[in-house]
């Protein structure tokens, strides 16, 4: 990932200009924790009061989770662990996107061939798309148009096991393991554990770990 030098708005003495690039390398460092695929290209600092500053001897950069998911934010320092000083920040980054290319219908798969990857400009609705294809399968949790760009609120697991299915099953005991056939009795997702019939009717429960695949508990 390539990072771009960041630039700093200096309302401050340019004594501190080495304490304000440790301030930009945290909220860099907390920004890609959060967005990985990110590029920063800037991060900007501004000082909420205007008034003259001067920093402790000893403080500790605090910021939230959720002022990292948008491009404007707020963090702190706090002095001896009581006393605040608040800082504004922007950030200046692109993020990839999944973009619909046609209309995705309810319940469809989500996949390479209906979607696009796009970079954007991070802002508070890009933060909330989702950035890649997952290699669990997702669908569609409603009608996605064409040029969407698909938020995590819009997709679900697939189902990778269909009702009345037969899938393997594996029993371990110890270092001993055995498999067998199972039918399974409604449609599930990764890591649901629902109810399997054995070919001699007996009723099992396993958890879906892949598809065609399930452990029994």
């Amino acid at each position: 990932m390539k990072i771009v030098l960041l630039s700093i708005l200096l309302l401050f003495s340019s004594l501190f200009a080495d304490e304000i690039t440790c301030i930009t390398d945290k909220l860099q460092n907390e920004f890609i924790k959060l967005y990985p695929q990110a590029t920063v290209n800037a991060i900007t600092v501004i000082q909420k009061k205007r008034k003259k500053f001067e920093f402790p001897a000893t403080y500790d950069v605090i910021v939230k989770a959720r002022d990292l998911r948008r491009d404007i934010g707020t963090f702190y320092i706090t002095e001896d662990g009581k006393k605040k000083h608040f800082f504004k920040f922007e950030i200046d980054a692109t993020l990839p996107v999944v973009i619909a290319k046609e209309l995705i219908p309810r319940k469809s798969i989500i996949d390479a061939f209906n979607t696009k990857i796009k970079d954007v400009k991070f802002n508070k609705h890009s933060a909330k798309a989702i950035s890649s294809l997952p290699k669990t399968k997702i669908m569609a949790k409603k009608n996605i148009s064409t040029n969407h760009v698909i938020q995590k609120r819009d997709v679900l697991l697939a189902y990778i096991i269909k009702k009345e299915s037969t899938v393997n099953i594996t029993l371990k005991d110890g270092t001993l393991q055995i498999e067998f056939s199972a039918t399974a009795t409604k449609n599930a997702r990764i890591n649901e554990v629902i109810t399997f019939i054995k070919n001699d009717g007996k009723k099992i429960k396993a958890k879906v770990v892949s598809e065609n695949r399930a452990i029994m508990l």
